[in-house]
């Protein structure tokens, strides 16, 4: 069974869940037990951090966990708001935590106290940095690639620790030499950094939870990469929202009046799988097509001689002499240009050869008395509109007769 890139990323990040929870279990023993030991106040705040960290990890994992089952009927859009939820719950306990070590730092500045056995507090301070070192690096690098915002709010909570037990080490170093209220100083700036972490955790996740959309910059990516699909002549409304690591959006496009459904179809697919190729974190785009008559339009004439809009039609496609193409704008005239037809003196594909001169000449629709059926295929594929011109008249007339809306469409080829 194939696995997607998503659900890969969240197996991960399961994984290292579990392994953050387990080290972070053992540093906040350890620096839980040598703070009240030694009376390190900053150690002591770290070993708070670090439970409260133990907490969030946990949540990470069960979050999650419940992003990764598969949608059901209750459930069609899948569990990954679960991970959101994740974060917020990360959040407040970010919060709680940084608020609980500013007020044991003021109490360090107001009540200075000196540690006991400052060796030993320095020495686990610093024992704990190469850990938290790989566990932020680790959790930042599986939280991008599996877009978690909970994962990788994980390991800036881990970054965060690791300059905290840096700054620990200093402060503890101070308090030996004299100068206690260092200590609380620093346990005062770890407590603003943590404060910070959770207010901009908490804020994504609020914007998620509340179907913001992606940045101005996202959204005009992706509508350029809509309108750059042939066949495409128009991109609005596009609206994308977030669903813990995954994005759900939609988009109405317009596409030229009288195209197939299954043109449109095709349309469609193509996307959605170039969509996803630049968003990696795309579940799903919903595309809403919409029909529109385009008010500039290249008519082109099967003629058989060179005299301009007075020249003559023919019911014979592939053998016309000459073909008339005239510019349309809003249902008027603005010019017109003859061109010899390259396929008229071929023994063999004459009608495929012209259909695809039209289609260069960035023709939108052709009147024409027959059209075989490679040529017709041809030029729906194209999106060129066929529409059945019978009998022999002007080419004036016959475009007065198609902008009058008097000509039928042909929907299937037309031998004449």
């Amino acid at each position: 069974m194939l696995v997607s890139d998503s659900d890969l990323g969240l197996q991960r990040g399961e994984r290292i869940a579990k392994a953050s929870s387990a080290t972070v279990a053992f540093l906040g023993l350890a620096k839980g037990a040598t703070g009240l030991l030694t009376g390190s106040i900053s150690l002591l705040a770290q070993a708070v951090d670090s439970f409260t960290d133990l907490f969030a990890s946990m949540t990470v994992y069960i979050g999650v966990k419940f992003a990764r089952r598969k949608p059901t009927d209750r459930f069609p859009y899948g569990y990954y708001r679960a991970e959101t939820f994740a974060t917020l719950i990360v959040a407040a306990i970010t919060l709680l935590s940084g608020v609980g070590i500013a007020w044991e730092a003021i109490m360090q500045l107001l009540l200075p106290s000196p540690s006991t056995s400052p060796f030993v507090a320095m020495f686990v301070a610093a024992v704990s940095i190469p850990f938290l070192y790989v566990l932020a690096r680790y959790n930042k690098r599986v939280g991008d690639e599996a877009n978690s915002q909970a994962i990788a709010g994980q390991g800036r909570n881990f970054r965060i620790d690791m300059y905290s037990s840096a700054f620990v080490f200093i402060g503890v170093l101070f308090s030996y030499l004299g100068a206690p209220w260092v200590e609380g100083s620093i346990a005062l700036a770890i407590s603003a950094l943590i404060l910070k972490t959770g207010v901009e955790l908490g804020k994504g996740s609020i914007l998620a939870l509340m179907d913001a959309t992606l940045n101005a910059g996202q959204i005009a990516g992706l509508k350029a990469e809509a309108e750059s699909v042939p066949g495409v002549i128009g991109v609005h409304g596009v609206r994308v929202r977030r669903s813990g690591p995954m994005c759900f959006g939609e988009m109405h496009i317009e596409v030229n009046e009288g195209v197939t459904v299954d043109k449109a179809h095709a349309i469609t697919e193509e996307i959605e799988r170039r969509l996803k190729a630049t968003c990696k974190q795309l579940e799903a785009m919903t595309i809403h097509v919409e029909p529109r008559r385009k008010e500039k339009v290249r008519v082109a004439v099967l003629t058989n001689d060179d005299e301009g809009l007075d020249s003559t039609t023919t019911p014979h496609f592939g053998s016309a002499s000459h073909v008339v193409i005239v510019e349309t704008d809003k249902g008027e005239i603005k010019g017109w240009a003859v061109k010899a037809n390259p396929g008229k003196d071929l023994t063999k594909k004459r009608g495929i050869t012209t259909a695809d001169f039209l289609k260069s000449e960035g023709v939108d629709v052709i009147l024409a008395g027959g059209i075989g059926e490679g040529p017709f295929h041809v030029l729906r594929d194209g999106l060129v509109e066929v529409y059945d011109l019978p009998g022999d008249r002007g080419v004036r007339k016959a475009l007065e007769d198609y902008l009058d809306g008097k000509l039928e469409k042909v929907l299937t080829p037309k031998e004449t």
